[in-house]
């Protein structure tokens, strides 16, 4: 099947199983076994299944989340971002009023969660499960809705281009008030320890300033470059700022955990923002992205191109690189049941090599952004990325995809019945790969 008729097919999913009539969509569509089958998540969904225990179910938290609210929105703010990035990608290479239509839809979702903590906290985008305000967010969150709104907003008419200027502003101002602390009950984020994230709220405050020419966002902005600097040739992934933090981090064989797709998330969209906005050169923006491209492929399968869950991480000082391999996979054991009845998640407490198509789906983009920052064309990621859009099919818009039916036991068959919550990425690939004529047509 044609490329193009594979984004119309992902385009109409997201009309019909993400979004539909929905004030805020449903991030991650129940999927049964077919392609038009998808819907929310229903708590009966989960009977006999394990998951994970939700931080924000305290005693004393108003909101209490269910399976069915997580999957059903806890990354709702992040995809509306991102759909909004794409439709406004697409509106620019087709001049679509279909395409002005979805931007409209996402714009509205976002107003709708922005509205849901209340006028006193404006600002705060969080995640919101069950389609309520919550306590919880994540920095990557509002990089996505950031990203989005900076691609529509030369296309917004004057009302939404003023709302848009104000939630730009009260995005960093509002993290900057609360300290960039996170309280989940049973303990607190303190983001200021975690270079990476603060680099995002840089990139906030950059792209504040850059609309209100305020001082006070001048002076917050270079507060946080003065501390966390940002994101450069030689410190591009989520890699390196652990190593930076601590030299012996990968010393040793690690569980490489999310590093490499939350890379080909945060890093691209920040230094995107960055470079429109001004604050960085097309050379200090490829190169940074040239070495984000490159440890966004660890844990990558080098045969199905899809990355491994489960992996291992080292630093190899022969290398002066990060090598990884993939674990040996095993069924869970007694100790492992033991370990999830006594309140840990069994997707943790096994070794096995399923797919993660979350982050899979981030690298075209990825790789987009950097030939739109100048970068040169690369080889080996260039073949990569041609593959992933390639072999879209129906199995790789899944969250985690089991290849043989071999890596999941019962109680985490739901896995395989999520849909990605980073579908868009591939819709913004396509459309800013046709704006430089990188696909084939």
């Amino acid at each position: 099947m044609p490329l193009r008729e594979k984004i119309d097919l992902i385009q109409s999913d997201m009309e019909i199983s993400y979004f539909a009539d929905r004030p805020i969509p449903c991030c991650m569509p129940f999927n049964g076994g077919a392609v038009d089958t998808s819907r929310p998540w229903k708590l009966a969904d989960f009977s006999g299944q394990s998951t994970p225990r939700f931080r924000a179910n305290k005693p004393g938290r108003p909101v209490q989340v269910t399976a069915a609210d997580w999957l059903n929105n806890e990354n709702s703010s992040s995809l509306t971002g991102e759909y909004l990035l794409s439709q406004a990608l697409r509106y620019e290479c087709t001049k679509e009023e279909a395409a002005l239509e979805q931007c409209h839809k996402a714009i509205n979702a976002l107003q709708t969660i922005a509205q849901l903590p209340g006028p006193d906290r404006f600002g705060w985008v969080c995640k919101p499960f069950g389609a309520r305000a919550s306590l919880e967010s994540s920095p990557d969150q509002n990089i996505c809705v950031l990203a989005g709104l900076q691609a529509y907003l030369p296309h917004a008419d004057a009302k939404q281009s003023k709302w848009i200027g104000e939630l730009v502003r009260a995005i960093p101002r509002y993290w900057d008030k609360i300290q960039y602390r996170i309280d989940f009950g049973d303990h607190e984020w303190d983001l200021r320890e975690d270079v990476a994230h603060m680099r995002i709220f840089h990139a906030a405050a950059v792209f504040s300033h850059h609309l209100s020419r305020s001082r006070d966002d001048a002076a917050l902005a270079r507060r946080l470059f003065n501390r966390y600097q940002t994101f450069g040739p030689r410190s591009a992934s989520l890699f390196d700022t652990f190593t930076a933090m601590k030299s012996d981090y990968f010393a040793q064989w690690c569980h490489g955990g999310e590093f490499a797709g939350a890379t080909l998330l945060f890093v691209p969209l920040v230094v995107h923002l960055l470079s429109t906005v001004g604050f960085a050169d097309r050379k200090w923006s490829s190169q940074t992205l040239r070495r984000c491209l490159d440890h966004g492929v660890i844990g990558l399968d080098p045969t199905w191109f899809g990355h491994y869950y489960h992996h291992e991480v080292r630093r190899s000082d022969a290398l002066a690189e990060y090598v990884w391999r993939p674990l040996t996979p095993a069924q869970p054991d007694a100790l492992s049941h033991y370990r999830s009845a006594a309140g840990g998640w069994m997707l943790f407490e096994y070794p096995s090599r399923l797919f993660w198509f979350d982050a899979t789906a981030r690298l075209p983009l990825a790789y987009m952004i950097y030939l739109h920052a100048g970068g040169s064309a690369l080889p080996r990621i260039d073949r990569i990325v041609r593959e992933i859009m390639g072999r879209l099919d129906y199995a790789r818009l899944h969250w985690m995809v089991d290849l043989h039916n071999d890596q999941t036991p019962p109680e985490l068959q739901f896995l395989l019945h999520a849909q990605t919550s980073e579908a868009p990425m591939y819709l913004a690939a396509y459309w800013m790969g046709c704006k430089m004529n990188f696909w084939k047509q």
